[in-house]
C-alpha cells in the first residue's frame, strides 16, 4: 500500500487499484467490499486511476474496469519524470512481481478499451506503432499533421527503418507544410479533405483506435481527447473502409491546388518548344478525363455528375453543375483563372472541353459531345457553361 502511495497515489486509489489486481475485469459494483473504500467513490477513483494510465475502461453495460500492469505504468512515468528515471528503472522489477495480475484469462472475441486526455492517447498510439509488422496508416485533420511530428515522429523513424510503411492523410495547407514534409522522408504523405477533429489510426489492418481530439490543436499532450480502440476484426474493417475512400482520392501534397498553375505553365511550355497547344491539348484532356472517369463506380449522369463535382470541389479544381437536362447544359467552374492571359484561354478552354467529354464517356458509356459552350466576361465569373449532347457511335 505504501508503495503505491509513494508513486503518488491516494490511500484509496491504491486501494483499488489493489483489489482489481485479483480479476481479469471487473465492474465498479465489485470493488468497495474488497477495497474498503466508500461505494460513492467508486466511480470517481476508477476515473482518476484511468487518467493515471493504471486502469483500462471496457465500453460494456455495465462498464467494466480492467487494471493496467504496473510495469506499463511505471515506464511511462519515467519519460514524463525525467529526474527520478534512474531510481524507477530501479524499482520497476520488484514492484511489477509484488503487484503482478493473478487471472490472465483468454480473451475470445475483440477488446475495446475508452481511452481520456490526449497523454493516455498518445501512449497507445505509441505502443501500436511498437507492435506493428507491416503498415501504420494515420489520417486526420490540418493539425494532427503537427501533433504526430511533435509526438510520434522518433517512432515514425525507427520503425520506418524497421520497413514498416507508413501512410500519412492530412488536409495540405501553409500551415502545416513543414510538419509534412518532415514525415514525407519517412513516409507517403498524401493531401486529403479531412475537416473534422477525429484522427483515425489503423495497424496492419488488425487493430485502430478513433479519436476525437477536444481541442483540435498540435499541443502535444495537453487535451481533453476520448479515444477508441478496438482489435476486433469487424470493427477494424469498418475503420479501413472508413479511411480507404479519402486515401483513394487523395493526391501528393506538395500538388494540392496546382492545377491551374501547372496546366498554364504546361501550355506556356508546349509553345515555347514550337508545339500547337490546339493540337496536343485534346490528347492531354482525354487521358486527364479518362483517368478520372475510372474513379467513378456510378454510372448515371446526374450521380456521375454529383460524384465528380465532389471530387473537384474536394481538391480544390472546381466544381461542376448541371443547369438543364434536355438538353443538357453543364455549368464547369475551375480554378483556373482563364480571363487573365487571353492568349492562353483558348488553350485551356480546349483542354477542359475534352477533360469533360472523356469523363462522361466513360463514366456513362455514352458518347457525349459538347457542341456550345457559353463563356462568361471577367465580370461575371470565371466559369463556362457547355452544351453537351448524346451522339450515336
Amino acid at each position: 500500500m505504501e508503495r503505491l502511495k509513494s508513486l503518488g497515489l491516494t490511500e484509496y486509489q491504491a486501494r483499488v487499484y489493489i483489489a482489481m489486481l485479483d480479476y481479469d475485469s471487473t465492474s465498479a459494483n465489485q470493488i468497495p467490499a474488497i477495497s474498503r473504500v466508500p461505494r460513492t467513490k467508486i466511480y470517481g477513483i476508477m476515473r482518476e486511476l484511468h487518467e493515471k494510465g493504471l486502469v483500462n475502461i471496457i465500453p460494456e453495460r455495465p462498464l467494466k474496469y480492467r487494471a493496467v500492469p504496473l510495469e506499463k505504468f511505471l515506464r511511462s512515468r519515467v519519460n514524463e519524470i525525467r529526474q527520478s528515471a534512474t531510481e524507477l528503472e530501479e524499482s520497476i522489477p520488484d514492484l511489477a512481481s509484488e503487484f503482478e495480475i493473478k487471472s490472465k484469462t483468454p480473451q475470445v472475441r475483440g477488446n475495446f478499451e475508452v481511452i481520456f486526455s490526449r497523454r493516455n492517447n498518445a501512449d497507445k498510439i505509441k505502443d501500436m506503432i511498437g507492435r506493428a509488422e507491416k503498415c501504420v496508416t494515420i489520417m486526420g485533420s490540418e493539425h494532427s499533421a503537427e501533433w504526430v511530428v511533435r509526438v510520434l515522429l522518433g517512432a515514425v523513424k525507427d520503425r520506418s527503418e524497421e520497413n514498416v510503411e507508413f501512410i500519412f492523410g492530412f488536409p495540405a495547407t501553409e500551415n502545416n507544410k513543414t510538419h509534412m514534409e518532415r514525415l514525407e522522408e519517412y513516409s507517403s504523405v498524401r493531401h486529403i479533405t479531412h475537416p473534422e477533429s477525429i484522427m483515425t489510426v489503423v495497424i496492419d489492418d488488425s487493430e485502430g483506435v478513433l479519436i476525437h481530439r477536444i481541442p483540435d490543436d498540435g499541443n502535444s499532450y495537453k487535451g481533453d481527447d476520448i479515444g477508441m480502440w478496438t482489435d476486433d476484426d469487424g470493427i477494424v474493417k469498418a475503420m479501413m473502409a472508413l479511411i480507404k475512400d479519402p486515401l483513394d482520392w487523395s493526391i501528393d501534397f506538395k500538388s494540392h491546388n496546382a492545377f491551374g498553375p501547372i496546366t498554364k505553365g504546361m501550355i506556356r511550355w508546349i509553345n515555347g518548344i514550337g508545339l500547337s497547344p490546339e493540337a496536343v491539348l485534346p490528347h492531354l484532356g482525354k487521358a486527364v478525363g479518362d483517368t478520372m472517369a475510372r474513379k467513378v463506380k456510378v454510372k448515371e449522369l446526374e450521380k456521375v455528375i454529383s460524384h465528380m463535382d465532389k471530387y473537384w470541389k474536394r481538391e480544390h479544381i472546381g466544381s461542376l453543375e448541371i443547369m438543364a437536362k434536355r438538353p443538357l447544359k453543364l455549368k464547369v467552374d475551375t480554378s483556373m483563372d482563364c480571363h487573365s492571359n487571353m492568349e492562353i484561354s483558348d488553350s485551356l478552354c480546349t483542354f477542359i472541353k475534352t477533360v469533360v467529354e472523356s469523363m462522361l464517356r466513360g463514366t456513362t458509356g455514352d458518347n457525349w459531345k459538347i457542341t456550345g459552350t457559353d463563356c462568361p466576361s471577367p465580370e461575371e465569373g470565371d466559369y463556362c457553361v457547355f452544351l453537351l449532347k448524346k451522339e450515336k457511335e
